[in-house]
Parts: C-alpha cells; structure tokens; sequence
C-alpha cells in the first residue's frame, strides 16, 4: 500500500497569494503606481482627456474612490488601468462591508483567477465559471445559499457586467467581500463547489466533499465528484469521506507521478533544488511519455 498522510487541518502553502491577508485597512488615496497608469492609460488611448479637464478630474475622483474603499494590499491600478477595470473594481469595492452568516446552510464557491490554465484549459464549458454557478443553483434546494467570493488577485476580464448580473440574478446566490477568510469559509460550508481549484482539494483533506466542474488533478479521490447533467443535491450530501481511504488513494496517485518542477514558481518547495539535475529528469520522463515506455500519472 502506498499511504500519502494528509492532516485534517492541512493548509496548503499558497505561495502564489504572498502579500494577500485579510486586512480590510483601505489606502487613503491613490497610490503613486495607480496615479501613473491612469496617466499613461490618458496619454495612450484618450489624449483628449488632457484638454478635457473636467472629465479627467471626474474619472480620477471615480479611481480615488476606488482605492479609499479597496484593502490596501489590493493595488488596484498599480500594473494598468482602464476603464472596464475601473468599473470592475468600483463594483468589488462596494461588496467590502457585506456580512457573512456563517450559521446558515451553503455551499462555497471560489471564483478562479482568469485567464489561466485552471479554466482556460483545465475547465472545459466551465471557462464560463458563470455557468458552473448557474448549474450548481440550479440543484440546490431553495433554502442553501451559495456564497462566490472572487480572486484576490483577479482584475477586469473576463469579469465584466454580464457576468455578474448572471451571478446575482441568481436567488440563493451571495457575492462574499474578498478579505473573508477562506480556510473558514470551507470549514462551515455543506461542500464546496470549484472548477478545478485547490480549495476542493482542501476540502477533501478537511472531510469535505468537493464538487468539481473541471478536470481538476483530485477528481477520481474518496470525497470528490465531478458535475455532471442529472446530478442531484442528495448525491452529493449523501456522499462519504474515509479518511483512510483517501490517503491510501492519494498515496497510490503519487506513487504514479514522475519526477520533476515543470513550474518555475514551485521549485521554491523542493528542498536543495538542482536546475540540472530537474531539467534532466523531465525530459526523460517527456521522451518516455512520448514513446509509450513509462505510464501516465492519470488515465
């Protein structure tokens, strides 16, 4: 048997969401990054702005405003700015101070960072996360809310305002401000619902079921079940982690996987890492792969 240990309290290192906390502390104004990319933004695509100051001054009291309500980790405009993002974050902006039940029925839905392989790739139909949510509401009896909270680190596409008037027409639907903690956000819902993302697999190592729209890398484990049309609500409660089982299954998973970092962001997490010694090993399991002589982690 091959045993892969998974702690009930395991909490992934997510490196990727450094300086991301739950501070809900707003900058006092615009930052000097955010200043100088609504600036280049002007002098790029509306030079007229330059001799319409009237305007010019209404739609930088409108990215004021952004950052005066926006945590001030979250830079809005530091990278760039335009006026969908801009719309785009006036609109987060006002979801800061909404409270959230944590005693009432529902299901949790973290909205993935877009564009990325996660969905672009990995999610099929379910690029559209939209879509997934419609579907999941769709099999939920009336009274379980689905709480959807968006990426930290998300911007303006891919998120403009169809895809939230899709998502808020939606009854037993909540919008959750970004700084709620999501470690808890799992830890009180009935399941959680995702596309292809890592808390499903956090929930699984909490004892929590993970409905996945995607081809996520954890769907054939104890715990988890893919989407699929006719799914019902009572399929998915009634469904039952065994802790055990899940190791063993995990173990056997990774007992099948080849050696190698093919992300550059993850060598970080191997200890003693050797550039040489990594690029040797991946291409020979590439070549392996590509001739049919070393089996597929997955089927």
């Amino acid at each position: 048997k091959y045993i892969f240990k998974i702690s009930k309290n395991f909490l992934p290192n997510l490196f990727y969401m450094k300086g991301i906390n739950s501070s809900v502390v707003a900058a006092k104004n615009i930052s000097i990054l955010g200043f100088l990319s609504f600036v280049l933004y002007v002098i790029i695509r509306e030079p007229v702005l330059l001799v319409q100051l009237g305007k010019f001054f209404k739609i930088l009291l409108r990215v004021n405003s952004v950052y005066r309500r926006t945590p001030k980790w979250r830079d809005p405009f530091a990278k760039f700015f335009n006026m969908r993002s801009l719309e785009y974050f006036e609109f987060i902006a006002g979801l800061q101070p909404v409270d959230v039940d944590f005693n009432c029925k529902y299901v949790y839905f973290p909205l993935h960072l877009q564009p990325e392989m996660t969905t672009s790739a990995l999610g099929g139909p379910f690029v559209d996360q939209a879509l997934a949510i419609e579907l999941l509401s769709s099999i939920l009896p009336n009274d379980i809310k689905i709480y959807v909270k968006e990426n930290p680190k998300q911007m303006g596409f891919m998120r403009g305002p169809t895809f939230f008037h899709r998502v808020q027409r939606l009854k037993n639907v909540q919008l959750v401000p970004e700084n709620i903690n999501s470690h808890e956000l799992i830890r009180n819902s009935i399941f959680v619902a995702t596309i292809t993302g890592t808390a499903g697999w956090e929930a699984l190592s909490a004892g929590k079921v993970a409905l996945v729209f995607g081809n996520a890398w954890y769907r054939s484990l104890p715990g988890a079940i893919k989407y699929y049309e006719g799914l019902t609500y009572a399929e998915i409660v009634d469904l039952q982690i065994n802790h055990d089982a899940l190791e063993e299954a995990v173990g056997q998973l990774h007992s099948r996987m080849h050696n190698g970092v093919i992300e550059r962001h993850y060598k970080g997490l191997v200890p003693d890492f050797d550039d040489a010694k990594n690029t040797k090993e991946i291409s020979e399991s590439i070549v392996k792969l590509i001739f049919n002589t070393q089996p597929y982690t997955f089927d």
